[in-house]
């Protein structure tokens, strides 16, 4: 029977210190939460390996375990192997492969980087990634036995990474952009050998179906499922990092936004408008002078 090898790096550990040996390093919360998430949407796709191989290492056996559980594996029956660890390189990793008993249709092998990215580069064609921690590549061979297994003997079945919402959000544009191109190519070309008189009115026409047609497919599609190599260095794309808005220095105002007004000095004007508070005042001084005045009025009839 065909075989299939599911490459799984381990999720994310503590961070490395000089006071746990590395091979103890335990996976933290939020690896455990990932390792999860990917193990249920194995389970979705009907995944279900007869055997399960995992470093020894603490971080890849939890992740191992974790996967076990979700896809109803046993996890007594999880083997270790010191050679994922040891060796991690592509030969090492190979070499396990091929001594895998025949009966074993479905191998799950959990490990660590450089060595999942290397034996998944060396079995497939037109690979070269870093597989993310927590990621699965799921490798297809028309060879019967496991000692057959050798250089580009594999094609990629899918793989499957963790990813954030704004990350497949972003993957999918990009990908039914790409897929919206070649379908108009290919569809315009046929109208041309058809029809090219009527192909070239039809450009317009071409173009809008097109891009109906692709945004309606990845609608449909399963987004996290990557199915190409193509799809994959999209996925592993990194952000570009915006540029920072300027910081001014220290003791240093920041630029302020030029008004519309006239920046000349005010002019006193006998017409402009009185402020509130003087306006008072002035009023006040005013009542004062008239009853000062009223007052020596009346002062002067008493006399």
């Amino acid at each position: 029977m065909l075989k299939t090898l599911y490459l799984v790096r381990h999720a994310r550990a503590e961070a490395r210190s000089g006071k746990v040996d590395d091979q103890l390093r335990a996976l933290d919360k939020l690896g455990k939460k990932k390792a999860a998430t990917i193990a249920k949407r194995l389970k979705k796709e009907g995944v279900m390996p007869d055997l399960i191989i995992t470093s020894p290492a603490t971080r890849a056996s939890e992740t191992a375990k974790i996967f076990a559980s979700i896809l109803g594996y046993a996890e007594e029956k999880i083997m270790q192997d010191v050679r994922i660890y040891d060796g991690n390189s592509a030969e090492a990793l190979l070499l396990l492969t091929q001594t895998i008993a025949d009966s074993y249709q479905q191998v799950m092998l959990f490990g660590h980087e450089p060595g999942i990215g290397d034996l998944s580069a060396l079995l497939l064609k037109d690979f070269n990634f870093g597989v993310p921690k927590a990621g699965v590549i799921c490798i297809g061979s028309d060879k019967t036995n496991w000692t057959q297994f050798s250089a580009k003997c594999g094609e990629l079945q899918f793989a499957l990474f963790p990813m954030k919402k704004g990350r497949r959000k972003l993957m999918t544009k990009q990908l039914s952009k790409a897929f919206q191109l070649k379908l108009a190519e290919s569809l315009e070309k046929t109208c041309k050998k058809f029809d090219p008189q009527t192909a070239e009115k039809m450009k317009k026409r071409i173009k809008k179906l097109s891009k109906q047609f692709s945004e309606d497919f990845f609608a449909v599609r399963q987004n996290d499922i990557l199915r190409s190599a193509a799809e994959i260095a999209v996925a592993l794309e990194k952000d570009e990092a915006q540029p920072a808005d300027p910081v001014p220095p220290k003791n240093e105002k920041a630029p302020q936004r030029k008004s519309k007004t006239s920046t000349k000095p005010a002019v006193k004007s006998k017409d402009a408008p009185v402020s509130k508070s003087a306006a008072t005042e002035k009023s006040a001084k005013s009542r004062k002078r008239a009853t000062t005045t009223k007052a020596a009025k009346v002062g002067k009839e008493q006399s």
